[in-house]
């Protein structure tokens, strides 16, 4: 395990999000330069990881909804920063999709009372 780790760059420890007061800002930056590179890289490859999980994405009954909205939101903020954008119109249609049958109701008041027929987040 610890070699496949090794191989996929996984070995490197994850920092703390305030830097200790041993180690110097320019360590700390090239730390967080590496994990950028290692985890939040702008290959295809992420991307069409980052947008297949997307549109998988579905609302688990009994979970808080705060919650979904919050994870679904996590990750167009990822794919946002590797430079793949949805306006906010998809983004608030895309998140109305991601709710079960059962929330039906909501999902046709939200739209048909959306203003100019535009719904948004």
């Amino acid at each position: 395990m610890k070699d496949l780790l090794f191989v996929k760059k996984m070995h490197i420890p994850i920092f703390v999000a305030h830097k200790p007061e041993t180690v110097t800002d320019e360590n700390w930056d090239f730390k967080h330069q590496q994990l950028e590179t290692l985890y939040a890289s702008k290959t295809g490859n992420n991307k069409l990881f980052l947008l297949k999980k997307l549109m998988t994405f579905k609302y688990k009954e009994d979970s808080l909804i705060l919650d979904h909205i919050n994870d679904f939101q996590g990750v167009l903020d990822q794919l946002s920063g590797m430079g793949v954008n949805f306006d906010d119109e998809m983004q608030g249609l895309w998140l109305l999709n991601t709710l079960p049958d059962s929330w039906k109701t909501l999902r046709v008041s939200l739209t048909n009372s959306a203003p100019g027929g535009k719904v948004t987040m």
